[in-house]
């Protein structure tokens, strides 16, 4: 009977091995979208449940001056039971000047005040509630001096269960001022992956609500309106035309067609780096990893001192002779 040998002893300063290796760099991060989650998230059983709100609550105690902090506060309390609301239908004065009803019901319901003639496909995707009676309304009332309450028509819940996960909720996921700001900046540099962006917020920000696929959407946004509402390629033509830095460009268009077959370009600096070492040039083309698809084409000078310096760059539709003949 053979009996399984135990495993050698490590030599003297090496370290215990571990389950998992430290994270070390910002691209080596878990895989979940969500920096802060419901701890604890109870199995739901099928059964409704009840949203109790406590009879010392401001939300039902007290009356606020503006609507904006009964939201605040109905939005900690939906955060602490982890359920999420959206405006139904709101009501404004007779003048039509301000808003003074709000009806609030379950995000995850399909409630609608309408009756809808439109036919629901057989998917195998995940359904909303198909029916949450879940409902308060918040108003300001003339009896009140116009501050703003609320009441609770439902608060039973059908059809599904807590909330797993704050980001559930796209309305959470709003973020600050602030918040915005720092993501946009991000965004704006090509050299940080979306990844890093993503831990980077939840690093300052451990309880913001953000998913990968939200940071996805801003850099796309981003990068529209930095180009002005023209298209990557029309982009950089206008880029090319307009720019004080490049030296000499020139592109080769297709005939009737708005768009060029070949592009090349080259800045000051290199244009003087080519007239001091014109005799020994190189090109280095590299494989069509870009926004363009095409092949990125390199022109490099090589000194005396066998260091080697970019002279001009350009973009060819193919790597066939023609293109590398117009492109010399």
């Amino acid at each position: 009977m053979a009996f399984p040998m135990p495993p050698p002893a490590l030599p003297s300063g090496f370290p215990e091995p571990r389950e998992a290796l430290p994270v070390e760099s910002a691209d080596e991060c878990s895989d979940s979208d969500d920096c802060d989650d419901f701890h604890d998230p109870d199995d739901w059983d099928g059964q409704p449940w009840e949203v109790v709100f406590p009879s010392d609550s401001p939300l039902l105690a007290a009356t606020y001056e503006s609507s904006d902090g009964l939201f605040d506060a109905l939005k900690e309390f939906c955060i602490e039971n982890r359920m999420g609301l959206i405006t139904l239908r709101s009501q404004k004065d007779k003048a039509k000047t301000r808003t003074i009803k709000y009806e609030l019901v379950c995000d995850k319901s399909r409630y609608s005040p309408r009756e809808s003639t439109a036919k629901i496909r057989n998917t195998t995707t995940t359904k909303l509630a198909a029916n949450c009676p879940f409902k308060i309304i918040v108003q300001s009332l003339q009896t009140n001096n116009y501050e703003w309450s609320m009441r609770i028509v439902s608060p039973l819940h059908r059809d599904h269960g807590r909330s797993k996960i704050l980001t559930e909720h796209y309305h959470w996921r709003r973020l600050t001022e602030e918040q915005m700001n720092l993501l946009v900046d991000l965004c704006l540099d090509k050299t940080i992956s979306c990844r890093s962006v993503h831990k980077q917020l939840c690093q300052k920000w451990p309880k913001i609500p953000i998913r990968r696929t939200d940071i996805y959407n801003r850099r796309w946004k981003v990068n529209q309106t930095k180009r002005q509402g023209y298209g990557p390629a029309n982009d950089f033509v206008r880029t090319l035309s307009e720019s004080k830095k490049v030296w000499i460009w020139g592109l080769d268009w297709i005939g009737d067609e708005f768009r060029f077959r070949n592009a090349a370009w080259g800045y000051h600096k290199g244009g003087k780096m080519w007239q001091q070492f014109s005799s020994c040039l190189q090109i280095d083309a590299t494989y069509s990893t870009n926004c363009y698809k095409m092949p990125l084409v390199t022109v490099v000078a090589v000194s005396s001192e066998k260091t080697s310096m970019p002279i001009c760059y350009g973009l060819l539709n193919n790597e066939q002779v023609a293109s590398f003949d117009w492109f010399l």
